[in-house]
């Protein structure tokens, strides 16, 4: 129920609430088109870039096996005492209608060659390299993960409050301005018949 102040004034008051949620729904649906938009074009990303971590996961586990058939049990742990440092993970963020989204995502790493003064095989080498590899399609893909997760939430969010402009808000405003018309028609007709009577008496 719109509590709706009486006469003309309340028309108007009316009026410019309809050109609000007028207003809203356009910018909702474009929002919607422009996110699905959006979706659209990660979904074959994220489909690449799941496939591609996975194939990097199979080649880093054949290294990691064959350097530890060449080497000792300990190699691995040697190997990172020697990098000395962990990776880290830069995130790229943009805006799409005002929600973030990571659009890339960069990989650094110790200097790589350090691994050789472990005195583990080239083996151990290659297993390095491909961890390396490894890491940095991990974070490819779950950068488009996080990407479609927050335009699906965002979608969820801008579809419902359409329905609500579309299906409710809208609607009731539009019932509110015809009632207030009838009831403005109404007393004028009143306040006519009204004169009429009075210029008879």
């Amino acid at each position: 129920m719109i509590r709706v102040p009486p006469g003309r004034a309340g028309q108007v008051w009316i009026r410019r609430r309809l050109e609000t949620a007028r207003r809203g729904i356009d910018i909702l649906s474009r929002k919607q088109r422009l996110l699905a938009v959006e979706r659209e074009r990660r979904e074959p990303q994220a489909a690449a870039a799941r496939a591609a971590w996975i194939d990097a996961c199979a080649r880093a586990e054949l290294w990691c096996v064959r350097a530890l058939r060449i080497g000792h049990h300990h190699q691995i742990a040697m190997v990172a005492a020697h990098l000395g440092a962990p990776a880290t993970i830069t995130v790229d963020w943009h805006n799409v209608m005002a929600v973030s989204i990571p659009e890339s995502a960069r990989c650094q790493f110790a200097d790589l060659a350090l691994a050789s003064a472990s005195g583990g095989s080239s083996a151990t080498d290659r297993a390095v390299d491909a961890l390396a590899d490894a890491v940095e399609k991990a974070a490819a893909h779950a950068t488009v993960q996080r990407a479609l997760a927050n335009i699906d939430a965002e979608l969820l969010q801008t579809r419902r409050r359409l329905r609500l402009l579309e299906h409710r808000r809208l609607p009731q405003l539009e019932r509110a301005l015809r009632a207030s018309r009838e009831r403005l028609e109404q007393s004028e007709r009143e306040d006519t018949l009204r004169l009429r009577w009075a210029r008879r008496g």
